[in-house]
């Protein structure tokens, strides 16, 4: 079966699609695949640039990023543990930084 992969298996399939598709036709279907491709391609980078810039957004409207540099509220009520608005993380008192995602802890007054 490995002799399928590589040269002897190209040249069975291109034997195959004259076959069944016929020599005047083949033009035609290899330039209506790479047209397909060319718009799947076209499609998936919209689709990553999209997602990229509603994560983007989604970070800058909560007020935190991802990774480094990401600034965690701690907010507790009296009595009540304080928890990271990042991961929701209980932090101790008198942390500075989160230990689960290791946002800065800043106190909210």
């Amino acid at each position: 079966m490995e002799w399928l992969m590589g040269p002897p298996g190209l040249i069975i399939l291109v034997v195959i699609l004259i076959l069944v598709v016929g020599p005047k036709q083949l033009p035609k279907l290899g330039k209506q695949l790479g047209a397909t491709m060319k718009s799947v391609r076209t499609g998936l980078d919209e689709m990553n640039a999209e997602i990229k810039s509603d994560d983007k957004s989604a970070g800058e409207s909560a007020g935190t990023g991802t990774g480094t540099g990401a600034k965690a509220v701690s907010t507790a009520a009296a009595g009540a543990p304080a928890t990271c608005t990042h991961c929701h993380t209980v932090i101790k008192p008198g942390a500075k930084f989160c230990p689960e995602c290791g946002a800065e802890v800043t106190s909210q007054d």
